[in-house]
């Protein structure tokens, strides 16, 4: 995704900071803006890794909720809006509802993406993000990567949504086959994270 050519700098909305290795991805006049509500998680991204730093964006980290935060931002005003708080044990559900979702789709320009990191030992996500797909009428691709030593990464695990499935043809190579599990799209009022259990 971040490979693809674009005629513009992108703006990049970024739920969940680490270590801040997102920003490697960047381009000269990109603009990122992450969103960590850990404060602690911010100044070790600050103090101890270099990846904000050497990015070639421009970086603007934002302290808060995530989604609260980016519910601020004018509509229509990123590229990209990326969510990558998913892989430690305790999951931030309201950032897997419907309202999420639908809040994070009007924050997209024209031809936006919606990636979802979905790694997880415990819990199959991306059948709820398939399930919150079809309630909002949005196309869906999951994508797994293998572990490549020689890059030191490990495997990975994401979900690329978009409003117009024409957006998502050149990631349709990467695509992973697989049965889709039936599960409740879940909402601010209702979720379950039992049918999700591996």
């Amino acid at each position: 995704v971040f490979a693809r050519p674009h005629s513009t700098p992108r703006r990049v909305a970024l739920v969940g900071l680490g270590a801040g290795t997102l920003a490697t991805y960047a381009r000269p006049g990109d603009f990122f803006r992450f969103y960590e509500i850990n404060p602690a998680v911010i100044r070790a991204a600050a103090e101890s890794f270099d990846f904000l730093r050497e990015s070639a964006a421009t970086i603007d980290v934002v302290a808060g909720d995530g989604r609260l935060m980016l519910a601020r931002e004018p509509a229509h005003s990123f590229d990209l809006v990326v969510l990558d708080a998913f892989s430690d044990d305790a999951i931030p559900v309201h950032l897997l509802t419907r309202q999420a979702f639908a809040m994070d789709f009007a924050r997209l320009r024209p031809g936006g993406l919606l990636l979802v990191h979905l790694s997880n030992r415990y819990l199959d996500l991306g059948a709820e993000v398939e399930a919150l797909a079809r309630a909002l009428g949005k196309t869906v691709l999951l994508i797994h990567s293998t572990p490549d030593p020689a890059q030191r990464t490990e495997h990975a695990d994401w979900a690329i949504l978009a409003t117009d499935p024409a957006d998502l043809a050149f990631l349709q190579p990467y695509a992973q086959p697989h049965s889709p599990r039936k599960v409740r799209p879940w909402t601010d009022e209702y979720s379950s994270l039992l049918q999700l259990w591996r």
